[in-house]
Parts: structure tokens; sequence; C-alpha cells
């Protein structure tokens, strides 16, 4: 018999924590930002962006985050982001976040570390569905006690099976070994 393992991504909501870096972003809801990868356009929820060298914006591993007219490169000054996406310098608005989230029944693809790729259609203005929070970042939405449950019940199931293995494999040994042996 083969055992069959099966994983699935979470992606409910952490908690956000607030790092006061202007440049740090926390989706709260349904959506993912979009950056460039070396295959084109995946979704990321990482919200740790920098200004790369010629002021584009970047994700913590140097991917351009993507906005309604493409790679978001802002000028020096006090950058704003406001809930609904939108990047301003100095009060001036540059772009707006491409943001994206699946429709109801399409499915996401892991694409790399933290990246997606959907599968079917996508909401490309989920306007209502999602909020940039500036300033805060998302933390990981695993409840550690319920985790650490979980892992002692898979451990005790686990234990329980291997000893009923043993219990069959002496069983098997007796019925081989003496059971039918004449004389």
């Amino acid at each position: 018999a083969t055992m069959q393992v099966a994983s699935a991504t979470d992606f409910t909501d952490g908690q956000t924590a607030p790092t006061g870096r202007p440049l740090d972003v926390a989706l709260v809801g349904e959506g993912f930002l979009v950056v460039e990868s070396e295959d084109g356009p995946r979704w990321s929820r990482g919200g740790s962006l920098t200004l790369g060298a010629e002021g584009e914006l970047i994700d913590s591993s140097g991917r351009a985050v993507l906005g309604e007219q493409g790679t978001i490169v802002l000028p020096p000054g006090t950058i704003e982001i406001t809930p609904a996406g939108r990047v301003l310098v100095d009060g001036e608005e540059f772009d707006r976040l491409r943001i994206e989230r699946p429709r109801e029944g399409a499915a996401l693809e892991r694409a790399g570390a933290n990246l997606w790729v959907p599968s079917g259609p996508v909401d490309t203005d989920p306007e209502g569905h999602v909020r940039i929070e500036q300033g805060y970042l998302e933390e990981s939405n695993v409840n550690t006690v319920s985790a650490m449950v979980e892992m002692i019940e898979i451990q005790r199931a686990y234990t329980a099976v291997q000893r009923s293995l043993i219990t069959a494999d002496g069983v098997m040994d007796t019925i081989a070994n003496q059971i039918g042996r004449v004389g």
C-alpha cells in the first residue's frame, strides 16, 4: 500500500505588525501583488519592498513590483501607498499597485518560493476585496498551539500503526515457523 500525502497552502490573512517602514505593505483580504519573475508575471504576498538602483520598486528577492503601467519607477521623495494601492511621491500619483485575485473556482499553482500563478480567471482590480496597509507586514497565519496539537496527534497515530505492524509481523513469524510443524 502506498501512502498519499497532500499539502495545501493556507491563504487566510495573518496578523499585521507595524514596521514603520514606508515601503512595507501588508495586504489585508483576498489579493496578491504582481511581480515580474524570470518566467513572467507571478503573484506574491511578500510586502517587504525596497527601491532598486534606478528607483524601481522591488520585492525582497529583487523582482520588480508591477503597477497598472508596468514596472513602478519612483523619483526621490516621500512615498505614500494608499489603502487602494495608489503610489504617490510627495503627494503626486505615479502609478497604482497591480493587485489581482483568483475568481471563484480558479486554482493557484506554486511557482517558486512564495510565488504563485493562477490557473483560471482572475480579477484584475479587486477593489473592495483587498486593502493595503502601509508601514505594516503580514505575519505568519500559523496558529502555533493548534499546529503543535496536530503534530502530536500525527505522532501518536504513527506510533500506533508502527506497533500494530510489529505485532502483525510477530504473528506472521509464528504462523510461518511454528504452525503446521510436524513433531
